[in-house]
């Protein structure tokens, strides 16, 4: 703190003392303040950090009810990350009053351990979820809550799907010598995989279309 008097006489110990005291209370104020930057510059960071990851997030207590969502699992399941707080995770995903019998939470909780699965949710039009959760351990030792993660793997189980189809349509066609056969299977296999509804499939073998 600086100042300017027209004053010729010298400050006298109480006045410093008083203005000592009010520097001491600016500096530790303007501290304060801009700590409080600070940590909000921070926590906007981290917020559109965890707003921007592929995979749903969210961060529960040890009641399973959630305490921060992020916009990928609130979109996932319809919804916006301030609704979603307060929630119970299997309402949510599952659409349950209670959790599941098989859930894993309860025992990755008690074993404090990381849980990975992967479930099909009728409850979100039938996806595929890879589903991860990780308990969150205090400076005791303790849970004090759990991240749970959800990643959509509908298409990549729909190509696993394909997949082993088509392997079955290898091993099909190989114990097979009849030409119409082998074809016809071929083409009803290309159309249930790939063709779609109302869609026309066919196979052309030199100058026949089967």
């Amino acid at each position: 703190i600086s100042g300017y008097s027209k004053r010729k006489n010298s400050l006298s110990p109480g006045d410093m003392e008083v203005l000592t005291s009010l520097g001491g209370m600016v500096g530790i104020a303007m501290a304060n303040a801009r700590l409080f930057e600070q940590v909000v510059h921070a926590s906007r960071e981290w917020r559109q950090t965890f707003d921007s990851m592929s995979e749903g997030v969210a961060v529960l207590s040890l009641d399973q009810t959630i305490i921060r969502a992020n916009r990928t699992l609130a979109k996932l399941v319809g919804s916006t990350p301030k609704e979603l707080v307060g929630r119970r995770c299997f309402e949510v995903i599952h659409g349950l009053e209670s959790p599941l019998e098989d859930c894993h939470f309860a025992g990755c909780v008690a074993q404090v351990r990381p849980c990975r699965c992967e479930r099909q949710e009728p409850h979100l039009a039938n996806l595929w979820l890879q589903m991860g959760i990780d308990p969150v351990v205090g400076v005791q030792g303790d849970v004090i809550a759990v991240i749970h993660t959800f990643t959509d793997i509908s298409q990549l189980k729909l190509q696993e799907h394909r997949l082993e189809q088509l392997h079955q349509l290898s091993r099909t066609l190989s114990s097979s010598l009849d030409l119409d056969t082998v074809l016809g299977q071929a083409t009803d296999s290309v159309s249930r995989n790939f063709g779609g509804a109302g869609a026309m499939v066919g196979i052309a073998l030199l100058d026949e279309w089967r």
